[in-house]
């Protein structure tokens, strides 16, 4: 089995986008390319910006099939039901976080 690198490549919103999110929200968007398949996968997501890191909501939605099964939980906050793709890239901008980057 080929082994491949975990990429993360945030893109910009549309201004439209920008302008219409709730002052509290922020938004990102994401092409991820899976480190297990080498597939990629198109990833936003949407976290309170007026809280700590442990207390915010964070809403994580992917194109992969299971990510879309998924999304009625994960917008409705049941956040533990996330693709490995969502939650790898979670685990991503924590880190980067914490370097402060």
């Amino acid at each position: 089995m080929a082994s491949f690198k975990w990429q993360y490549d945030e893109r910009d919103l549309r201004p439209d986008v920008k302008l219409n999110l709730p002052k509290e929200w922020k938004l990102q968007v994401f092409k991820v390319i899976s480190g297990e398949s080498g597939k990629s996968y198109w990833i936003q997501v949407l976290r309170q910006t007026n809280c700590k890191a442990s207390m915010r909501s964070t809403i994580t939605l992917c194109n992969c099939p299971e990510g879309q099964f998924l999304a009625p939980l994960v917008v409705l906050g049941l956040g533990e039901f996330r693709c490995k793709h969502a939650a790898a890239l979670l685990t991503y901008l924590e880190a980067k976080e914490e370097k402060g980057h």
